[in-house]
């Protein structure tokens, strides 16, 4: 106010001594300059004056008046376009006439448009001058008991004191007056519009001044002052930046006296309008700030401000005092309040992840860098540290760098928890105590505490503290529905402790079915672990990862022994008791053994696989991890030979059992295999094999067999070759001596077979399709008992179709060939032809089992024919006997010609020509229908049918006879 007070004695000293000039009678050339060099001298400055005008009467008026700015600076101090002193004309005159000066007598010293620079710098110096001291009687300014009017002023003013950037303020339009009707007091009407901020604000000051005591009591009223302008000025926050708003109201300002300082004393009433800030330094904005502000010399209050704080609306009362820095009070509500911005304003530096918004109302108090925040939120609900929690409510407390969240109540991961939480920013440190009812246990990984994966619902508690990364605590919690370490359980139950980044399992107990595990151990700090495991009635196939690629290993088991490896990479070892089960494709009803198991890989020391009556031996080691690999062996005892080819996929009919070793090796995707198994007891398609001996190798390319025998009684057959992968066949086979009594093909009853032959061949087409083709020979046939000397031939067999290519029989000279084929089946279809040189009738006879009561006996050449299905045959027969004896009668000449069809015979041609007269035929024998035959005889010896009939008694004589017969053979 002392800038005040200047101004006003400047004016006045200004008038009053031109006024006394212009009264003393000079002439106006002289009066000017002397008015001129007499203010110049009284201020120090450089002051112009460019016309005076006027007298007493009617007002001196001086013209373009300029006061200049102080020595070594550039520019104008005071500038007027027009001042005009008017007086009262009767003390006027009498003042001159006792001799004093004109202040008395001077009514209004009126300023037009008047501009006054002021400015203050760095070191608290004001650019105005130095006025004289005032004389108590006399001439001078202390007789003046006018008024100051003043139109349409400008002021601007300039502040570098205590200011990081010099203030700047521009007032215009200033209209008021300043009276000395009360002298020395001071009467003070103003109005000025200032246009610093985006709009121009209107100013009023009213009161009075006394400037003898330094004393000033202004009122103040101001409507849309700039609020960012004003406020870095008058009301400058280390902590806040005031941005944009405006403000309305009243202000009182008391400038007094305290000994040599001067004390302020002031007080305002202001309503904020869409007031901006910005808190420092968390650059926390405030925007929409709506409101009133009560201030004065200690303190600002509020009944209520409405304000955005970041994209919260936040509701605030309280008051902020300062003493010895700033003390707040302060009540803030928020129906949504961000929790990023809750953070940055109140625990910026914390290392918590956490967003979201809540509701709720906290009292802030205490100095900034002792805030005491405590509250109450409510229906909060975001994220922290990750996991999502919503429902929040809990009383809340904040107080040197430590914050509290008691009675917390919450939805969190599908289900609720409760309890108490103490986080010591500075340090990280924190202390929670939870209740969870059926949270996720995920919800539970930001604290660290689960090393093993866990999925599910927990429902228990939870008591932790310490910093992250060294954590202490227990845990008490039942799973539900999830799954640990990869393995589904129905519910589970653990007790655990924490300390120094060890977690100690003290109990552990898992369902799933009727399963259950159990555990106890430590997980050490890297995650390594040393748990004994106990399971019981346990699906293998449950397991995951641990029953390998297809589930390599399934069954249900029991097993003791101990959880090792680390977290990552869990190993299982112990004694493995399990049933209904396979390792790889080899099925089991139960296995017993050592065992270790992992994510990688299976090893065994020795296992035993129980199948049946028989059992598997295994040991060695299977890894389904990076890389793959198999080195496994296996020794089979008794094992059903149909089993195995079951389990290979083989469509083959085996039976017996099956002894031998087999050896794994290469990987899953080219598996290598070799070993050697004996069939013993079995049959093979239907064959009966006392004994089979094979020794294979498996290769990428397929199955080779190295070296196979089969043995029947004493008969032998030796096979080696290949079977591939797509199942083709290319394998050789050979005997030597194969006694046929040992082949079941030929135990039909139809044909009786003896002998002993030898085989050489090749079976190849494929697994599902066989082809056979075999070259045979034997000296040792006998076929129906009836000996063959020699056989040989070329046996064919495709897709159920045998080929003769041919076979010959040889005996006494004769041969007899066998070719075309049969093809198999319900009702097999027929395509032979046999050829018959020399053949002795009797042999023929004993081939079709025929014993004629009488020798009969010749030599037969000729052919039959024989086509069509076995229920519905076609044959044809061409024959002839030569030299042929029946009984003791010779039989020169037989021929036949004869075809079968549908079921009837027909004979086309018949003649026997014996040693005595002839006998032909001709006609048809139908099996099924009318038959018409004819058979005839000319000049026969009755002797001849002696022998043919058997009788005993001698005949003598010749016979002709003629034999017709017709019908049905059933009653011809």
């Amino acid at each position: 106010m002392r800038l005040t007070i200047f101004v006003i004695i400047l004016i006045v000293l200004l008038g009053a001594g031109l006024a006394w000039l212009a009264g003393s009678g000079a002439l106006a050339g002289s009066v000017r300059a002397a008015a001129v060099a007499q203010i110049a001298q009284a201020l120090g400055r450089e002051v112009r004056v460019a016309r005076l005008a006027g007298d007493p009467l009617r007002g001196i008026v001086l013209d373009g008046v300029r006061i200049a700015a102080p020595p070594g600076e550039r520019g104008t101090f005071f500038d007027v376009t027009r001042i005009v002193l008017r007086f009262h004309p009767l003390t006027l005159l009498v003042d001159l006439l006792r001799g004093r000066g004109p202040a008395a007598s001077l009514a209004t010293i009126e300023l037009d448009r008047p501009v006054l620079v002021l400015s203050r710098d760095a070191a608290d110096r004001w650019n105005y001058p130095r006025l004289p001291q005032r004389r108590t009687g006399g001439a001078g300014l202390a007789g003046f008991t006018g008024t100051l009017d003043i139109r349409e002023g400008t002021l601007i003013v300039t502040d570098a004191w205590q200011q990081p950037v010099p203030f700047g303020a521009h007032f215009e339009r200033v209209t008021g007056s300043i009276s000395w009707s009360d002298s020395p007091r001071l009467r003070i009407e103003m109005d000025a519009v200032n246009t610093d901020g985006r709009t121009p604000a209107l100013l009023r000051v009213a009161g009075i001044a006394l400037p003898a005591q330094g004393v000033v009591d202004l009122a103040f009223t101001t409507r849309g002052a700039s609020a960012a302008h004003w406020g870095e000025y008058l009301a400058r926050l280390d902590w806040l930046r005031w941005t944009g708003g405006t403000v309305d109201g009243d202000a009182h300002l008391l400038v007094s006296r305290w000994g040599p300082e001067t004390a302020y004393d002031y007080r305002a009433s202001l309503r904020m309008h869409d007031g901006r800030a910005v808190l420092l330094p968390t650059q926390v904005t405030l925007s929409e700030i709506e409101g009133p502000l009560v201030l004065d010399n200690r303190r600002v209050t509020s009944d209520g401000l409405a304000m955005v704080v970041d994209a919260s609306p936040v509701w605030v009362r309280g008051e902020i005092t300062h003493m010895a820095g700033a003390h707040l009070d302060l009540a803030i509500r928020s129906v949504s309040l961000d929790l990023t911005t809750l953070k940055r304003l109140f625990f910026p530096s914390a290392g918590l992840q956490i967003s979201g918004r809540t509701g709720g109302e906290v009292r802030v108090a205490g100095s900034l860098g002792s805030l005491l925040v405590d509250g109450a939120v409510t229906s909060g609900a975001g994220q922290i540290q990750g996991q999502a929690f919503s429902d929040l409510s809990a009383h809340l407390q904040l107080y040197g760098g430590v914050l509290v969240f008691d009675g917390v109540d919450s939805a969190l991961d599908g289900g609720r928890t409760r309890g108490y939480v103490r986080l010591t920013l500075p340090t990280r440190e924190f202390f929670v105590l939870a209740d969870l009812e059926r949270v996720n246990v995920r919800s539970i990984g930001s604290l660290d505490l689960l090393p093993i994966p866990f999925r599910g619902e927990a429902t228990g508690f939870i008591a932790a503290a310490g910093t992250p990364g060294s954590i202490v605590g227990q845990a008490r919690l039942g799973l539900a529905r999830g799954d640990v370490a990869g393995v589904i359980v129905d519910h589970a139950d653990a007790v655990l402790g924490f300390g120094r980044g060890v977690v100690d399992v003290d109990r552990f107990e898992a369902h799933r079915g009727p399963a259950v595990a159990h555990a106890t151990g430590t997980i050490g700090q890297s995650g390594t672990l040393d748990l004994a495991l106990v399971a019981t009635n346990m699906n293998l196939q449950a397991l995951g990862g641990f029953a390998g690629p297809g589930r390599w290993l399934a069954g249900t088991a029991d097993l003791d022994g101990h959880l090792t490896g680390a977290v990552g990479a869990p190993v299982v070892s112990g004694r493995l008791d399990a049933r209904e089960g396979r390792l790889g494709p080899f099925p089991f009803d139960q296995a017993t053994g050592a065992v270790q198991l992992s994510a990688t890989g299976f090893m065994t020391p020795g296992l035993v696989l129980r199948d049946g009556e028989g059992f598997y031996e295994a040991a060695g080691e299977v890894g389904w991890g990076a890389p793959e690999h198999l080195d496994l062996a296996l020794r089979a005892r008794r094992i059903p030979a149909q089993r195995l080819f079951d389990i290979a996929k083989m469509p083959l009919d085996v039976t017996g059992t099956v002894d031998g070793t087999v050896r794994l090796t290469g990987t899953f995707n080219d598996p290598r295999a070799d070993g050697a198994v004996t069939l013993t007891d079995g049959f093979v398609g239907g064959q009966p094999v006392d004994r089979a001996i094979a020794a294979f190798r498996w290769t990428g390319g397929g199955l080779q067999l190295d070296d196979v025998s089969l043995e029947v009684n004493a008969s032998r057959i030796a096979l080696h070759g290949s079977v591939d992968q797509r199942g083709q066949l290319a394998l050789s086979f050979a005997t030597t001596d194969f006694d046929l009594h040992d082949a079941a093909a030929l135990r039909n009853g139809a044909v009786h077979v003896d002998g002993a032959v030898n085989l050489e061949g090749i079976l190849g087409g494929s697994l599902t399709a066989p082809t056979v083709t075999a070259a045979l020979s034997s000296t040792t046939i006998r076929l129906n008992g009836q000996p063959v000397d020699r056989v040989e031939g070329t046996l064919s067999y495709q897709r159920g179709r045998f080929t003769l290519a041919p076979l010959s029989l040889f005996r006494e000279g004769g041969t007899l060939e066998l070719s075309g084929s049969a093809l198999l089946g319900e009702d097999p279809v027929l395509d032979l032809r046999a050829s018959a040189q020399q053949v002795g009738l009797s042999t023929l006879l004993g081939f079709l089992r025929i014993r004629p009561p009488f020798a009969l006996n010749g030599m037969v050449d000729g052919e039959v024919g024989v086509s069509g299905r076995v229920s519905d045959p076609a044959a044809v027969l061409t024959a002839q006997l030569t030299d042929g004896v029946a009984g003791d009668h010779t039989i020169r000449h037989a021929a036949v010609n004869a075809t079968l069809a549908g079921h009837a015979i027909t004979l086309r041609t018949l003649s026997i020509t014996p040693e005595q007269g002839s006998v032909i035929g001709a006609g048809r024998i139908d099996l099924g229908g009318a038959s018409e035959l004819e058979i005839s005889g000319q000049g026969l010896s009755l002797g001849l049918l002696q022998a043919l009939a058997g009788g005993r008694r001698s005949m003598d004589g010749e016979l002709e006879f003629t034999l017709q017969l017709s019908g049905d053979l059933a009653d011809p």
